[in-house]
């Protein structure tokens, strides 16, 4: 996946690549626009994408609900305390649904 995200369009051979396409020839076609330009613009495009999501949307508005509660963002997820992680797995959930109007399946880690 993550070569099929990053890899310029034009190369080729790379087997993870044409196991992508073949399973997903539109999504192909779609990240071949977003990189049309210059490839390399495209994964800056994704992490703006997934800040705007993860940090502009859930964690401002999880921060609002929950005022008291610790949160910690990294990359594609908002951690907090054991104690408030069913409160936060649950609005958290319910945002990116919101925000990406389809149902979002999210998992859980404890660390």
């Amino acid at each position: 996946m993550l070569n099929a995200l990053y890899i310029n369009p034009k190369a080729t051979g790379v087997r993870a690549v044409n196991d992508f396409k073949a399973m997903f020839p539109l999504v192909w076609k779609i990240l071949n626009v977003g990189k049309s330009q210059n490839y390399k613009d495209f994964p800056i495009l994704m992490q703006r994408m997934e800040a705007k999501c993860v940090l502009d949307f859930c964690a401002k508005r999880v921060a609002r609900k929950f005022p008291d509660m610790l949160l910690i963002t990294r990359h594609d997820s908002i951690s907090t305390t054991e104690s408030r992680f069913d409160s936060l797995k649950t609005e958290f959930s319910s945002l990116l649904n919101s925000y990406f109007e389809v149902e979002v399946k999210i998992g859980d880690e404890k660390w």
